[in-house]
């Protein structure tokens, strides 16, 4: 049986890294390293906190919370200084 959680999980995981890659295609030429990393933790955040859950961990769905929070502010950090090199080019 545990097989077979471990399958879904690994699923679910890839399923996400497909989504939030998918989201924000349009934008591959202007990223920088604080929005994927930023968003890199967002996705493994979440996936920590779905696994407590379904595990009944509560630890690990703090921890997934916790970290998906710090993703959200390290890619709007980075979606900022994206916004401020491009209004920079584009002025220049």
């Amino acid at each position: 049986m545990s097989r077979v959680w471990f399958w879904r999980l690994q699923r679910f995981t890839t399923t996400c890294r497909r989504f939030a890659g998918m989201d924000y295609q349009e934008h591959a030429m202007s990223v920088n390293k604080d929005q994927v990393k930023g968003r890199t933790h967002e996705v493994e955040g979440k996936i920590d906190e779905v696994a407590g859950k379904v595990v009944g961990d509560k630890k690990l769905e703090v921890k997934g919370k916790i970290q998906q929070i710090g993703g959200e502010a390290q890619a709007k950090l980075g979606d900022v200084r994206q916004e401020q090199k491009d209004s920079s080019k584009k002025g220049a």
